[in-house]
């Protein structure tokens, strides 16, 4: 008869492929009460390798709602998205977004990131899944559905909650 830790880390495993699968296919410099505890997720999930994804700016963006400077970085089906302003991101799709303190983008004060997840997951917020991390990507102060990233992508409901449209812009205005 298996053991009952035996089943746990069976099942966590498990988890942790689904989330590798997804994986693969804001505020100050530290956790603040603007971010929803109580949509803490369950599961760790680190994000180290961040930086070896392709950058989609050429320089630094400033962010009204970050209050702060950020570069966006995404896997292939994300930057595929971005690049071809998709009103709906495919299941798997990764944005990474370091904050930075000033324009120069020098001294990360943390990462946050969107993980487009299967349908169901959250419907009436597109079914995103947000992480906020230490500038390294491996320690979550937050994750899952997090009221203040929620609130501040709602109103990009009509690009599947990113800012795709003003993000390329600017992206676009940059290379000239």
């Amino acid at each position: 008869m298996q053991s009952k830790k035996y089943y746990a880390n069976v099942m966590r495993t498990f988890l942790m492929a689904g989330l590798l699968f997804f994986v693969l296919s804001g505020c100050s410099s530290s956790p603040t009460k603007k971010y929803d505890k109580q949509y803490r997720a369950t599961e760790e999930v680190s994000f180290e390798q961040w930086q070896n994804f392709p950058k989609l700016n050429l320089q630094i963006l400033e962010s009204d709602s970050h209050n702060a400077y950020i570069d966006i970085h995404a896997n292939a089906s994300g930057k595929k998205a971005y690049e071809s302003r998709a009103k709906l991101f495919p299941v798997g799709a990764i944005i990474y977004k370091p904050i930075f303190h000033d324009e120069k983008g020098e001294d990360i004060i943390r990462l946050t990131v969107m993980v487009k997840r299967e349908r169901g997951y959250d419907n009436e917020n597109g079914d995103w899944w947000y992480g906020v991390y230490d500038k390294t990507g491996t320690e979550a102060w937050y994750q899952g559905r997090i009221h203040s990233c929620i609130k501040c992508h709602k109103i990009a409901e009509e690009t599947d909650y990113l800012f795709t449209e003003k993000v390329m812009d600017n992206i676009e205005m940059q290379a000239l």
